[in-house]
């Protein structure tokens, strides 16, 4: 499969399908979490706006992909009569495509990123030192990629190991913020006082990143192997444009689910009308769980720390009144404390 005379030689039809099946599983991620946002009537935030600018650049990706694929980068007997001037083009469509993954990517973390940012609270110390850690994690690793593909697009970059072992530590850093992306919810949810099946249920919903997480490690180790085996153009370039987009897209699925919530109840909701069950349960909306999404909140100083159930739609943004089971500390005011020394254990008003 990696030699010249390997069969098939030719990738086109698994190329198309997987670049095809990538755009509609993301417009569709896409336009649920816009309609849910609508639904619920929320006020758009830096992780929305990051989100449409990364599949913006996502959806660049996976045309610049079909054009190759087009154009014949993925075949070798296309390989074999191209003119250098088609050459030059693949390779004007390749770097591209890099960049476009670069932007793609790091729009996506940091999307991510400030998503947590407003789902949990960063009065926690090491979750606050996490976030910061991680962020800088991704904006140097975009720095580095950016370089990097400035020297490999003047020819400056040198050839041989230092080339491929500057790509091969950058796919390394990536899967590294991958995997600390992922794993701040977790330990996060994991600290709630929640039922077992929310806690897991929770996790699940963003545990999908973990197919972008696999991906990218799967690339770090490709990068790593690349060195020291030589596999033909046309297979090289459809392992680097199919685990680009499957990373990329993968990656922005996991920044839409978990605020489609609306729209996944509401379609199982008609769902179980139309087959006659009556309303579903287990996933209400916000507006059906609204007095038991925070039972409690304590509130010092106009500084506010929350515990219990945290609702992963995390609608509305900015708070709209106080919910179910509020306790605000008070000082006491003069007649309560005169009258708490005459008759201990009673209050003379509400």
């Amino acid at each position: 499969m990696g030699s010249a005379n390997s069969v098939p030689a030719v990738y086109d039809a698994p190329a198309r399908s997987i670049l095809a099946l990538d755009i509609i599983l993301t417009t569709v991620a896409l336009v649920g979490r816009m309609a849910s946002r609508k639904m619920m009537k929320a006020t758009l935030a830096a992780d929305d706006y990051l989100t449409y600018i990364a599949y913006s650049a996502n959806l660049g990706l996976l045309v610049a992909g079909l054009i190759l694929v087009s154009h014949g980068a993925v075949s070798i007997p296309a390989l074999s009569k191209m003119s250098l001037s088609e050459m030059r083009f693949n390779r004007s469509t390749l770097n591209g495509l890099a960049v476009l993954y670069v932007l793609s990517i790091s729009f996506i973390k940091t999307s991510i990123l400030f998503l947590y940012r407003r789902t949990f609270t960063m009065l926690t110390t090491w979750f606050r030192i996490a976030w910061w850690f991680t962020m800088t994690l991704v904006m140097l690793w975009t720095i580095t990629c950016f370089i990097l593909l400035g020297l490999q697009a003047t020819g400056t970059l040198p050839k041989g190991g230092f080339s491929r072992l500057g790509i091969s530590i950058t796919g390394a850093f990536n899967a590294i913020s991958d995997l600390m992306i992922l794993g701040l919810p977790v330990v996060m949810i994991g600290r709630m006082k929640l039922p077992r099946k929310q806690k897991i249920g929770l996790i699940g919903i963003f545990l999908v990143g973990g197919i972008g997480c696999a991906v990218s490690i799967i690339r770090a180790i490709l990068f790593f192997i690349n060195r020291n085996h030589h596999l033909n153009d046309a297979y090289t370039t459809y392992l680097d444009i199919i685990t680009t987009a499957t990373e990329s897209s993968a990656g922005l699925m996991c920044a839409c689910l978990p605020l489609c919530k609306p729209v996944i109840v509401r379609i199982l909701k008609h769902l179980r009308l139309w087959q006659g069950k009556g309303d579903p349960t287990g996933w209400s909306t916000l507006d059906e769980s609204e007095s038991r999404s925070i039972p409690f909140k304590i509130e010092r100083n106009n500084r506010s720390v929350q515990g219990g159930d945290y609702d992963v739609q995390l609608l509305p943004l900015k708070s709209t009144g106080q919910p179910a089971g509020t306790i605000r500390e008070e000082s006491p005011r003069p007649w309560d404390r005169d009258f708490e020394r005459q008759a201990p254990g009673r209050r003379p008003f509400g």
